[in-house]
């Protein structure tokens, strides 16, 4: 029994199929980023700022992730061991702002985080963070 020609209809299908394989193919070969080799924001990693006044020094330990406009991590003072999450946090562009024991501020400048804490009565309290070295 002679086999039956094929159809327009079967013969497109089969060139689809032949091109999805070859698109997925493709795409499999080509990289994407990963955590390796995405890039890191320079606000995210640990920073060390230290505060004088009012006769009194205190130093902020904060541990940042940013990721893309959103700022997550904790901050701890060295007047207590616990830990206060990060809220609210945002970034734009070479700026951050976020709320953790007061309202924060902070700035790039060169290797460092220009800072400014705003308590709730409205004291604001400038201080520089520097990276904590990695232990």
């Amino acid at each position: 029994m002679a086999r039956p020609a094929s159809s327009p209809r079967r013969l497109a299908l089969a060139c689809a199929g032949l091109l999805l394989s070859a698109a997925v193919a493709a795409s499999a070969a080509t990289p994407h980023p990963t955590p390796a080799t995405a890039r890191v924001s320079p606000f995210t990693g640990h920073w060390v700022a230290d505060l004088k006044g009012d006769g009194k020094q205190f130093s902020f330990d904060l541990d940042l992730l940013a990721r893309g406009d959103t700022l997550t991590g904790t901050v701890e003072g060295s007047f207590t061991d616990q830990l206060f999450p990060v809220t609210r946090g945002r970034v734009r562009g070479n700026t951050i702002t976020f709320q953790a024991l007061g309202l924060w501020t902070g700035a790039l400048s060169g290797g460092d985080l220009k800072l400014v804490r705003e308590l709730d009565g409205g004291k604001k309290q400038n201080m520089t963070a520097h990276r904590k070295p990695a232990s």
